[in-house]
């Protein structure tokens, strides 16, 4: 495929005349230059003058819109960003370790959002498209804005929404400001105190021509996440207690009932730790040329012990059971005895030590050159380059565990939140507290290392005629490279099952009984821990990998202990090996749009219409490592098996040679935003547009893997870098009451249609091998599917004299792409779509401020098959209360407080039948008090 002329053009049209601008610099700064008037100053201080600049800005909005904005320099209405959109019609969040982290806007989840920083779009280092709020701090962003229908100007890849944070400038602000707030903050469960301070100073120098801001923030928590979760539920064909019978009518047996996968309770230590700050620097070279360069840095740092206390169930080996009807569930079970474990075999109880980190570094850079060129012609150049990199290392990950055959009740009968588990002798032989029983079992280390890189350079030129009809005209260029690596690496299979099967017992002192804070009732409330690095060097001792090997030798291995030992050392012990999963997406896109802005009245109405197209085209490449499948041929001594014949070096190792796969799409999309001023303070709004969301990266992977092959039955599967984007048609109308300066209400309908949903979908594909042409039966990501989403937005904000007000919001959602629950066979449905509804009462006068907020996210499908048991999984209603305080002592020094989930409420989710538990997370409270001061 030859590279697009359009991209090389409109690169050369971005470069040109941003050079022109800089050559000419030196001419302009020796022109006299006076301040000018029409700088905005932003004199925003407190939340109810933050609420008059949203509404003002959202009234003066071309599009249907909505925006927070700081309640003061570094002061944001909440602890973390996305727990502030949340508080958006329309808007709902994923929580991770008790921090807003992803957003869905109207039903669509985080990949379907576009974030920009500053106007420009922000690298994640996730493996998608999404973006993790939780790695910038709150204290950095003066303001956000959610863009509901589309614009041409703005960037392409939202379909629910394009989400622009904005930070503070010098320009903005009027000479020197300086604020600085410290703050310590208890976490409930781990019963820690860790402290946090940011700040931010800015001045205007050279008679405001030059200004410099700089910003920080530095906060630390110590976290305890208790979790409890089972993999889901399956369908068992027939379960039977040990001693049926059926000519004697002993015992129990059942059919096609559901059993869960397992039953583990999770306790999640972790020390988080967030740096970040922005540079920015604006220099006014003449009364007409304003330049803007700045840079923001954040590092999140995320260290996870986890200790699990893990039953795997085995449903052949019941001495007893329950099923539930209604819902043919088995709800009670004992499974064999702890006393006598020889009774047909037990289950296995599991301690699980992890380590998890993650070390995400967020680094970005721009330059603007603002350019008034005449009275009516505007030129706006802007080149930036954010990366974002997990580098939490190939040995990130590490999941050891250490056990015993064991027998257990498992009752979930009782009416409680989760089961309630139990082993018949705590202290006897098989119990939770005889160290003496622990066995060796399984170790795997690994880890992921992502990096995002995107490049952007954009052109945009405005024109206002002088035209009571024609009032504006604005068009520009665009162009954005983007590369995101993702690499995989997990230790080899030889060591990590080397000791599956609890046979060797782990050395005393290893492992010690724990006792997590706020633990769940019914379970255990202590369990073993354990030093992994210590369990590790036991397993890669000489003398635990000859009692093992002679351990399998019982089992006519016929091993030998040197050559395990050997072996072992080979590999390196544990560490991880970089997998043939490993990929790179390059993505190149260029874009040229133009957007008219026409005004008039109609009858004494008077209206504004924006008409807009955006043409967008993109070229992409995936590449990775391919293993060379040569032939599949019969096994001589199965003949239910074909062999598959690799492409081998001389050690026998396979080989995997580079793949590269190319995509190109385009596409025009119009917009078209039309408002009445039907008095003047309420608005009238209609919108149509069409809209795009780019595939998951991730999905685009080049790699395919081989499966099972049987004669008639060849599998594969793997990514499909020929994936199109998903698009959307989109219809906006809006009703908007402006009846005082803080207090508003607004009704929207919404309607979105798209088409191009990704599914993995299993298809016949041709491979050529040496002995002919052969047809397998590919799993791979797909576009195909359609769905419609409609919904409403209710919103009321209310504020009296007296300093009290309310704010009231609620989002309705319907599609028919939801799940039905009794298709077993659904392979699509919208996952994330639920409703929501968010009340904040507060009040703020003479220096005193008070907030009690509520937000509440209905029930919603997260995941269709979870992977584990292929069943889908749903998540609980969830409402949470937060609070805040403050009281300023004097001009310059203020005292806060603050309460996040004060009620300690937890997330829960569950299965196809509601009363199939599948997780319950707790992340207990949090509260904060600091002083804040402001210059």
């Amino acid at each position: 495929m030859k590279r697009s002329y359009l991209g090389t053009a409109i690169k050369a049209a971005l470069l040109i005349p941003g050079a022109m601008t800089l050559a000419a610099l030196p001419l302009m700064a020796q022109e006299s230059v006076e301040n000018e008037d029409n700088i905005e100053v932003i004199e925003v201080r407190g939340l109810i003058s933050s609420l008059k600049r949203s509404f003002s800005d959202k009234k003066e909005a071309l599009i249907v819109s909505d925006g927070i904005s700081a309640e003061d320099l570094g002061k944001f209405p909440d602890q973390n960003v996305a727990e502030s959109l949340q508080r958006i019609t329309g808007v709902s969040i994923d929580r991770n370790g008790g921090e807003g982290q992803l957003i869905s806007v109207r039903g669509f989840g985080p990949q379907f959002n576009l974030v920009t920083v500053n106007g420009r779009q922000m690298a994640s280092e996730r493996s998608g498209r999404e973006f993790s709020f939780d790695t910038l701090a709150a204290e950095l962003i003066s303001g956000a804005d959610i863009y509901k229908t589309s614009l041409a100007e703005n960037q392409t890849g939202g379909i629910g929404s394009v989400i622009n944070l904005n930070t503070a400038k010098p320009f903005e602000l009027d000479g020197f400001k300086a604020v600085g707030s410290i703050k310590a903050t208890n976490d409930s469960l781990s019963e820690s105190t860790t402290p946090s301070f940011s700040g931010l100073i800015s001045n205007t120098f050279m008679d405001d021509r030059l200004g410099v801001l700089l910003s920080f923030s530095s906060q630390e928590r110590d976290a305890q996440i208790n979790q409890a979760d089972t993999r889901g539920y399956y369908r068992v064909d027939r379960i039977a207690t040990n001693d049926f019978d059926a000519a004697s009518g002993t015992g129990k047996e059942a059919f096609n009932v559901y059993v869960p996968r397992n039953l583990d309770l999770v306790s999640n230590e972790e020390e988080r730790k967030r740096t970040s700050g922005t540079l920015v620097v604006q220099f006014a070279a003449s009364e007409d040329v304003e330049l803007t360069f700045d840079g923001l840095y954040s590092k999140f740092e995320v260290n996870s012990q986890v200790s699990n206390y893990a039953n795997w169930f085995t449903p052949g080996n019941f001495r007893d059971f329950e099923v539930d009807p209604e819902t043919e569930t088995v709800v009670y079970w004992s499974h064999n005895s702890a006393t006598d474990p020889a009774g047909g075999g037990a289950g296995a109880t599991d301690f699980v030590q992890q380590g998890l980190d993650r070390n995400v570094e967020i680094k970005a850079f721009g330059f603007n050159a603002d350019w008034d060129i005449t009275d009516t012609f505007n030129a706006d150049f802007d080149i930036s380059t954010s990366e974002a990199e997990d580098l939490s290392g190939d040995q990130s990950r590490v999941f050891t565990v250490m056990g015993y055959p064991n027998g257990y009740i498992y009752d979930f009968t009782q009416g409680g939140d989760i089961p309630s588990l139990a082993s018949d002798g705590i202290s006897g032989p098989f119990g939770l507290g005889d160290a003496d029983k622990l066995r060796a079992h399984y170790v795997e280390r690994g880890g992921d290392e992502r990096v995002d890189e995107v490049t952007e350079m954009r052109a945009d030129f405005t024109y206002t005629p002088d035209s009571e009809t024609f009032t504006r005209l604005k068009f520009g260029l665009y162009t954005q490279d983007r590369t995101k690596s993702s690499k995989i690496f997990q230790s080899p299979s030889l060591p990590n099952c080397f000791y599956c099967g609890y046979g060797i017992p782990v050395p005393d002192g290893i492992a010690t009984l724990i006792s997590p804070n706020d633990w769940f009732e019914g379970i255990p409330s202590a369990f073993f821990g354990y030093n992994v690095d210590a369990y590790l060097d036991f397993l890669s001792s000489d003398a635990a990998i000859t009692a093992q090997t002679d351990l399998r030798n019982t089992l006519g291995l016929g091993e030998n202990p040197a050559d395990n030992i050997a072996a072992f050392a080979a590999l390196d012990y544990y560490t991880p090996v970089e997998l043939g999963t490993s990929f790179e997406i390059n993505e190149e896109i260029t874009a040229a749009y133009a957007d008219f802005v026409f005004q008039g009245d109609l009858g004494d109405v008077p209206w504004t219409v924006n008409l807009g197209f955006r043409y967008t085209e993109a070229d992409s490449t995936a590449s990775g490592l391919q293993a060379t499948l040569l032939d599949v041929r019969d096994n001589p001594t199965d003949g239910t098996i074909l062999d598959q014949v690799y492409s081998e070096d001389s050690s026998g190792q396979r080989i995997s040679s580079p793949i590269s796969i190319k995509n190109n799409y385009s596409n025009l999309l119009p917009s078209l935003n039309v408002k009445f001023e039907v008095e003047d303070d309420m608005l009238l709004r209609f919108a149509y547009s069409e809209t795009l969301t780019r595939p998951t990266m991730s999905a685009m992977r080049p790699v395919t893997n081989i499966g099972t092959t049987r004669p008639g039955i060849l599998l594969a599967s793997g990514g499909n870098p020929a994936l199109k984007p998903f698009l959307s048609t989109n219809w906006d109308v809006s009703y908007e009451w402006y009846y005082a300066d803080a207090s508003a209400v607004s009704i929207g309908i919404f309607s979105k249609e798209v088409d191009g949903f990704i599914t993995n979908v299993t298809a016949d594909e041709e491979f050529s091998l040496q002995s002919g042409s052969y047809t397998f039966a590919v799993n791979r990501p797909r576009n195909g599917e359609t769905a419609k989403v409609d919904g409403l937005e209710l919103a009321w904000t209310h504020v009296h004299e007296s300093g009290f007000g309310f704010q009231l919001n609620a989002t309705i959602v319907n599609s028919d792409a939801e799940i039905d629950v009794t298709n077993t066979a659904q392979t699509f449905a919208l996952e994330g779509l639920g409703d929501s509804q968010n009340a904040v009462l507060f009040y703020e006068k003479e220096g005193f401020q008070a907030r009690v907020a509520f937000n509440n996210r209905n029930s919603f499908l997260q995941t269709l098959s979870n992977g584990d048991t292929g069943e889908p999984e749903f998540v609980d209603d969830y409402g949470q209360w937060d609070i805040s305080a403050s009281y300023d002592i004097n001009e310059h020094f203020s005292v806060l407080f603050e309460g996040v989930n004060i009620t300690d409420e937890y997330t829960e989710k569950f299965g196809r039948i509601q009363s199939h538990f599948t997780e319950q997370v707790r992340t207990g409270t949090r509260y904060s008090i600091g002083v804040r001061g402001s210059f």
